[in-house]
């Protein structure tokens, strides 16, 4: 069995939660549960969270709520996932778990599918995560400035190409959950055995101001294809 776990923490004091934003009528996170509801491979749909709030909409919407212990404001996602996943496996064991973000609208079932299905005719994969490949954003073209002085961040070039994780899509094998990897910070920088989804530049941008929302509309209305290529 599969399952799906949205992870959505509740608002920084003072602020709003950005994955209650709206986006078309709709708060952000329906946007990932929806994705996850409409995967037929996938048999459970879960919300780790802490908030009361995202806990009713996520419950409207018949998922099963995950209520979050941990915090993730100092060692990031990685102890929240393994938290996660050995709650969910206490009462059923699920062979993949599809790791999802509660503040993007860059998330579809198709994609979801893909990453499902890469698991399952691939024996010697453990984990999947959609990408994109750096263009402009690449290494090669950072700068760094100190007392106003401008140089590369790199001293000399690198040659290979370089792909960011765009936090919509990751897929693991339940049995890597103990893996090192959630020790860190960024986490999917270490994840074994990993095949990319490579998406069209830049893909499933977090929304976390007015400019992320903007490309979200822009992305429901226009996106009706989600194209990647498995490497």
């Amino acid at each position: 069995m599969n399952a799906a776990i949205i992870f959505a923490k509740g608002s920084e004091k003072g602020k709003r939660n950005i994955n209650l934003y709206l986006v078309d009528g709709k708060p952000l996170i329906y946007y990932s549960i929806k994705a996850a509801l409409d995967t037929v491979s996938i048999q459970s749909v879960f919300v780790s969270t802490d908030d009361e709030e995202i806990s009713h909409i996520a419950g409207g919407f018949s998922c099963r709520i995950i209520r979050r212990k941990i915090s993730t404001d100092h060692d990031g996602m990685g102890p929240a996932i393994v938290e996660a996943v050995n709650q969910i496996n206490e009462r059923n064991e699920f062979e993949n778990i599809v790791l999802l973000s509660g503040n993007t609208a860059m998330v579809n079932s198709h994609l979801i599918e893909k990453a499902l299905d890469v698991l399952k005719k691939k024996n010697d994969v453990s984990s999947v995560i959609s990408v994109w490949k750096a263009k402009h954003d690449h290494p090669n073209f950072a700068l760094i400035k100190k007392n106003n002085t401008v140089s590369p961040l790199l001293d000399k070039p690198i040659p290979d190409d370089v792909y960011f994780y765009d936090g919509s899509v990751c897929a693991i094998r339940s049995k890597i959950i103990n893996h090192r990897c959630f020790n860190f910070r960024n986490w999917w920088a270490y994840l074994p055995d990993c095949v990319f989804l490579v998406r069209p530049w830049p893909t499933g941008r977090d929304v976390h101001d007015s400019y992320g929302l903007a490309l979200a509309r822009w992305w429901i209305e226009n996106a009706l294809i989600d194209v990647s290529e498995e490497l």
